[in-house]
């Protein structure tokens, strides 16, 4: 993603698929609000606090949270502006989801 570091905003469910997208060796850390997962390891990577973002120089963040909107509007706040959104990541997973949602309502 343009040569920039990259952090993904969300250490859960949708952290690890943005993870397993982008590849561990294209991701530098996990940013989390839950102050329990700081200091603590996802999948290899660090999970560090908001404010720490600064520490990793000019990055792209990706979010990757069901609480995707306030996020936004956090790191907006914070004057993060590299920043990108799950749902563009995985459209194209989401869609074969939905289809498949679909389909089971159709068959019953």
């Amino acid at each position: 993603m343009n040569g920039r570091k990259t952090l993904i905003f969300g250490a859960g469910v949708y952290g690890k698929r943005a993870l397993d997208e982008l590849g561990n060796e294209n991701v530098e850390a996990f940013i989390d609000n839950d102050k329990s997962k700081w200091g603590k390891l996802y999948y290899g990577k660090r999970i560090v606090a908001p404010k720490d973002i600064f520490d990793y120089g000019n990055v792209n963040v990706v979010i990757a949270s069901i609480y995707s909107n306030c996020i936004a509007k956090q790191l907006t706040e914070m004057d993060i502006k590299n920043f990108s959104f799950l749902s563009v990541l995985f459209m194209g997973i989401m869609r074969k989801k939905i289809l498949s949602i679909i389909h089971i309502k159709i068959k019953k």
